[in-house]
């Protein structure tokens, strides 16, 4: 019954004109989709996470030489 459907649905499409091809791919999935569009503010604490991230690695790996070369990471 599906495929009786698919098909008169692609001999429309054929019959407007709506695609030349022989397949047409459809999405069937129901639910709406939940996008994060970034903004600047998102972007500016995603930045900011990542690099205090990487400063506290960076600190662990050179221990009390950081805060000499003026890298000073709080908890």
């Amino acid at each position: 019954m599906i495929a009786n459907l698919h098909k008169r649905v692609v001999a429309i499409a054929q019959e407007k004109k709506v695609f030349e091809g022989r397949k047409m791919r459809i999405d069937t999935d129901r639910r709406r989709n939940q996008y994060h569009y970034p903004t600047d503010s998102s972007l500016l604490g995603d930045g900011v996470r990542v690099l205090t991230r990487a400063m506290k690695r960076i600190a662990a790996i050179v221990g009390d030489a950081g805060p000499r070369c003026g890298i000073e990471v709080e908890a």
